[in-house]
């Protein structure tokens, strides 16, 4: 299973796979992570998420295996206004977000 074309996640992959000269059998192709983890769960294959995802997910009865290389890392940048009032559970989010970085996802 694999993102549909137009996302980077699939071009990720797939240039991912090129460089390791693996021909992937793409049967599914989706645009909700979650429909991924359904159709594993259902014995129809297994598929690449983010590590985010994953971390968020709660489903039991699936296998997760961590894949490293550098085809498979992106930069995700956050931005806000600073001149815009954002209220404080906004402020915390920022602050969780920037501590997972520091913590190395």
């Amino acid at each position: 299973m694999l993102c549909k074309e137009g996302y980077q996640t699939r071009i990720d992959i797939i240039k991912a796979f090129q460089d390791a000269s693996i021909h992937p059998n793409i049967q599914f192709e989706i645009e909700c992570f979650e429909t991924a983890y359904h159709l594993v769960e259902s014995g129809l294959g297994i598929t690449i998420v983010p590590e985010n995802y994953v971390n968020a997910s709660n489903h039991p009865n699936v296998h997760i295996k961590k894949l490293e290389g550098p085809m498979l890392k992106r930069n995700v940048y956050l931005v806000k206004n600073r001149s815009r009032y954002l209220p404080p559970v906004i402020h915390k989010s920022i602050e969780t977000i920037c501590a997972f970085h520091e913590g190395g996802f």
